[in-house]
């Protein structure tokens, strides 16, 4: 009889445990639904980013919401959704505050997508296409002067990680690969030479055959 008794302790613990784990799960699932894209809210985080530090719990909220809007398409065909999926990267970008997941290079990446289909989908004087186009050339222009200032203080690994994250900004521009190349070559990382020589090619075979930069 006490062993029957332990053993309908035991079932009922692990039932409690099914339950509670499930509970978590649907709570989990249920919360994700409730965020929709919300091209106001959007909008607001980016305005309010140039005034004011956005929370975690802001950015990780914007960022759910950029990403759920790819697959609807009543968001998907708007200019301005996508420019503003490129400034909340962007932000994730410049936060201190990492996601779990989200790397710089992946934050760059993705911004620079966002804001070229912004490009893409908007006439030249539609305002999110236009403000799409300057942002991504202030950033490329910053990460470039950085990786020079970098260089001409011989700080070639700093140099390099600016220079290349220039190429996420425009990846198919020339200077960026061309950079760090010149940069890894004054540290004899040759791996990062073969790399970007072997992008160069694939984006202008030309750029291969000029001469070492000088910075």
């Amino acid at each position: 009889m006490k062993q029957w008794n332990t053993q309908v302790q035991r079932n009922n613990k692990k039932h409690w445990l099914l339950f509670l784990v499930m509970a978590a799960f649907f709570s989990q699932v249920f919360a994700q639904n409730l965020i929709k894209p919300d091209l106001n809210y959007l909008s607001k985080i980016v305005e309010k980013s140039k005034e004011s530090t956005i929370s975690t719990d802001e950015l990780i909220k914007a960022k759910k919401m950029v990403d759920l809007g790819i697959d609807d398409p009543v968001f998907s065909r708007k200019t301005e959704f996508w420019y503003l999926r490129g400034s909340v990267y962007r932000l994730n970008y410049e936060s201190p505050i990492i996601i779990e997941g989200l790397s710089k290079e992946d934050a760059l990446g993705a911004m620079s997508i966002s804001y070229r289909v912004a490009i893409d989908k908007g006439p030249d004087v539609d305002r999110s296409s236009f403000a799409a186009s300057n942002e991504i050339q202030n950033l490329w222009g910053s990460e470039l002067n950085k990786g020079v200032n970098a260089y001409n203080r011989s700080q070639f690994d700093e140099a390099i990680k600016h220079f290349t994250y220039t190429t996420y900004i425009k990846p198919n521009d020339t200077t960026g690969y061309l950079y760090a190349a010149s940069c890894a070559t004054e540290i004899q990382k040759w791996d990062i030479v073969q790399s970007n020589y072997q992008n160069l090619v694939k984006i202008s075979p030309t750029a291969v055959s000029s001469q070492h930069l000088t910075l």
